[in-house]
């Protein structure tokens, strides 16, 4: 399943944006207990929209917790994607649409532009606000 649902967003991915790139900004074990071992995975992807041509940029930190008995990864969490995907989406979908009836920009669009890339401080600053440390 785990499989499956990694090339399902993959897919997904390349049939809306082109020029996808993932690169890893951090990664670090932490220890629960004596046994207990996760590891932090801090990554970027992002990538250009096929229906906007803007740049797209998402910021996603997961935590891959292993088995004390075979060292294996017994649970993949996705902690946070930022900005969520539902937002891009939308926000992508909407700039198509005001570029198809010639508008510039979305009424109360304060001139930003879709799916506006997130900001490196705020994954570190969510990060500290968890206690998680290292750097």
């Amino acid at each position: 399943m785990y499989t499956a649902s990694a090339a399902l967003v993959r897919a997904g991915m390349s049939a809306l944006h082109t020029d996808l790139t993932v690169d890893l900004r951090r990664m670090y074990v932490s220890s629960q207990s004596r046994r207990e071992r996760a590891a932090r995975v801090l990554l970027n992807v992002s990538g250009f929209g096929r229906v906007t041509g803007q740049r797209s940029e998402w910021d996603l930190c997961f935590c891959y917790v292993f088995s004390p008995r075979s060292g294996k990864v017994e649970l993949h969490r996705i902690e946070s994607i930022d900005p969520a995907p539902h937002t891009s989406v939308y926000e992508g979908m909407k700039a198509g649409l005001m570029r198809v009836l010639g508008k510039e920009d979305a009424p109360g669009g304060e001139g930003k532009t879709a799916l506006e890339p997130a900001r490196a401080g705020e994954c570190k600053a969510r990060s500290a606000r968890r206690g998680e440390h290292g750097e």
